[in-house]
């Protein structure tokens, strides 16, 4: 393998890698948000239909679909391998 050869399969593996981060890092993000909003809303057994509650699910709808969408993506990078 040339050196050429070599210098390019290394900044592929580096762009691969920093898309796979970037993916496995908004899902964290994403979860995080998930983790301290849905307990005061989901909790609620009060809930009233004000403006703040519903501002608040459509977040957590957000949050939920964009990890949907990261964790489709990821799987969709994973090599599938022949058994």
């Amino acid at each position: 393998m040339d050196i050429n050869t070599i210098e390019s399969n290394v900044e592929e593996l580096k762009r691969i890698t920093a898309a796979v981060d970037n993916i496995i890092s908004a899902i964290d993000i994403d979860w995080r948000q998930i983790q301290q909003t849905a307990p005061q809303i989901l909790k609620n057994t009060n809930l009233q239909n004000t403006p703040d509650v519903k501002t608040a699910c459509e977040f957590l709808v957000k949050r939920c679909v964009s990890i949907e969408e990261g964790i489709k993506e990821l799987k969709a990078r994973i090599p599938l391998v022949d058994k």
